[in-house]
């Protein structure tokens, strides 16, 4: 129980997190150090984020962990023999769902709290590198 928590309370913050419009680092658009600038039109849209993201690994999880049998000898007999429970396989399926979701909770809190904390936008990967135009 207290895992879901967590994972929930990883999401809370990053609503709360994300209100907050924190630095905002000045630059130039005249800047040729600047590799890419800011796009007002994402390439990817937030609702394939989440189908790649969520959707696809939860439904892909759940029906391996439902539908294909366990790779350990001892699970895998029990599994031939008909004697795992849905129980078991249900119990299974909670503590793969609890991976994915604390994985993208947490991975979106942090990655949102670094970007309030740097500013939005960011100079490009030639200035992370070293390299200039």
């Amino acid at each position: 129980m207290f895992d879901w928590i967590l994972v929930f309370g990883f999401i809370i913050a990053f609503v709360a997190i994300d209100a907050v419009h924190g630095h905002q680092q000045e630059f130039s658009l005249t800047d040729h150090t600047i590799m890419y600038t800011f796009a007002k039109n994402e390439l990817v849209p937030s609702w394939l984020l989440v189908v790649v993201a969520v959707v696809i690994p939860v439904a892909t999880i759940s029906l391996w962990i439902v539908l294909i049998p366990p790779f350990g000898p001892a699970l895998r007999s029990r599994w031939k023999k008909g004697d795992l429970s849905w129980r078991e396989k249900i119990w299974d399926v909670n503590l793969s769902l609890l991976g994915i979701g604390l994985a993208i909770a947490s991975t979106i809190t942090i990655t949102n709290s670094f970007k309030n904390l740097v500013g939005r936008p960011r100079p490009g990967l030639a200035v992370v590198a070293g390299n200039s135009f």
